[in-house]
């Protein structure tokens, strides 16, 4: 039945549009984060986009769930113990919350298109995996000689003169998936780290207060972020290395978290008033590009000399 013309659809609609989040921001009551719990990215209810374009929503999402029962079916063992084995494999369990986030606000056409191309996706991976899983050595899998790692980003196409070999993205192999476990959380600590001081040194420069205070929750959301971070690599570390050597990392890290824990009590105490200024942040920064002004040689490879601007450890001579 065509949606524009039909009276039973329309009169849907009209009861159910305050539901709608593009209608209620149209109409200043709310908008795409109202169905999400405060502070977290879980919404308490689908996105009601229309009686037309929830049903195809929710027609490509009863497609996506087919495509992974699919895949559990054709090898369920395998999967099982893929997903008892490999923590990250859990991360698939999010699929469907990923898709209902990047196609927010979408309708008509565009809707359309875009749960086809993202099923296309669905339908592949999840055949890959069961594949990989079903040829994986750890769990009692069948050793091939068919399947060929390629890097994600070259296209399948070039091995297409092989029809016997199956080219499979080195990301999606289980072997290597904790390699991908520990970069994720070292991005994740980055991703707030990266460039935190800049801001920090420049929110006091300016005497933002209230954005140096905003600044103490990051500080706690990066320490939560540095224990999974260390958590990642000391697994990664002990399967490809000898314990010996990862106290070095223990201490690279655990100073890092303690000096994040030195800042924000720092912070804290003068968002507080307990201190009416930071001198470490009054000091002058030394341009490191050089840029006209002299500082010292930069030795940015060689963390024992840029871990502190202080002296950690001096050679005595005799």
């Amino acid at each position: 039945m065509k949606t524009m013309n039909c009276p039973v659809t329309k009169f849907i609609d009209s009861k159910m549009q305050r539901f709608d989040p593009l209608w209620q921001a149209q109409n200043g009551v709310g908008g795409l984060r109202s169905r999400y719990y405060d502070k977290t990215g879980v919404a308490k209810y689908r996105e009601w986009r229309g009686l037309h374009d929830t049903m195809v929503d929710y027609r490509a999402w009863l497609k996506n769930v087919m495509s992974m029962a699919a895949m559990v079916a054709s090898a369920p063992i395998p999967c099982l113990k893929g997903f008892w084995e490999y923590r990250w494999m859990g991360s698939y369990l999010g699929t469907f919350m990923f898709i209902d986030r990047l196609f927010e606000g979408y309708r008509g056409p565009e809707l359309v298109i875009a749960h086809m191309n993202m099923h296309a996706i669905v339908q592949s991976l999840t055949k890959k995996i069961a594949l990989v899983l079903s040829h994986d050595l750890r769990i009692g899998g069948k050793d091939s000689d068919k399947i060929i790692p390629v890097d994600e980003v070259m296209p399948p196409l070039f091995l297409t003169g092989f029809k016997d070999l199956i080219p499979i993205p080195l990301q999606t192999l289980p072997e290597w998936g904790y390699l991908f476990e520990t970069l994720g959380a070292l991005c994740r600590v980055l991703e707030i780290k990266a460039e935190f001081g800049a801001r920090v040194h420049e929110a006091y420069r300016t005497g933002d207060k209230t954005a140096l205070c905003a600044m103490l929750t990051e500080l706690d959301e990066t320490l939560v972020r540095l224990e999974r971070f260390h958590d990642a690599y000391q697994a990664q570390w002990m399967q490809e290395n000898k314990p010996h050597g990862f106290d070095v990392q223990d201490i690279r890290l655990g100073g890092l978290m303690q000096r994040v824990k030195t800042c924000r009590a720092r912070l804290e105490d003068y968002c507080a008033g307990r201190l009416d200024r930071l001198e470490e942040l009054e000091a002058a920064q030394l341009d490191f590009f050089d840029h006209g002004k002299r500082c010292a040689e930069p030795v940015a490879t060689h963390w024992g000399q840029i871990a502190t601007a202080n002296i950690v450890y001096m050679t005595m001579l005799w």
